[in-house]
């Protein structure tokens, strides 16, 4: 599974950037992980830089280090082109989950009205806020 993090850090120790969609200034850590989420390949960019743009670094450390890796987990952000050179470069089945079209969330929606109610974690459980 491949994805990155952007982190907020300190002037020292290397480039930093700034990562529009995230609004956060520092730094990126672009992560493959197994499926059961430990760590194989991570490479640190600015956070300027794009998801895409840094996939090949970490896919080409975990392909050196563990070449029977067959199929890589990836989202929207590497979709497209990224997919297709990553999929060619490595010979690897790059899968892009995507988001159900049709899903509906932070929200209830009531049985009658149809209208969607938006909700909230409270210490008792949720809280439906009614509009007004």
């Amino acid at each position: 599974m491949l994805d990155a993090q952007s982190t907020r850090s300190s002037p020292q120790g290397g480039p930093s950037g700034f990562d529009a969609g995230k609004k956060v200034k520092g730094r990126k850590r672009n992560l493959i992980v197994d499926t059961l989420g430990l760590l194989i390949a991570v490479t640190v960019t600015a956070a300027s830089v794009q998801d895409r743009d840094a996939a090949h670094g970490p896919v080409a450390q975990a392909m050196g280090k563990y070449p029977s890796i067959e199929i890589l987990y990836v989202d929207n952000g590497y979709a497209g082109q990224c997919a297709a050179i990553l999929r060619d470069e490595h010979q690897l089945n790059v899968d892009v989950v995507r988001h159900p079209a049709n899903a509906q969330s932070g929200g209830w929606r009531h049985p009658d009205q149809g209208e969607m109610f938006p909700v909230i974690a409270d210490s008792n459980g949720f809280v439906v806020l009614p509009k007004r």
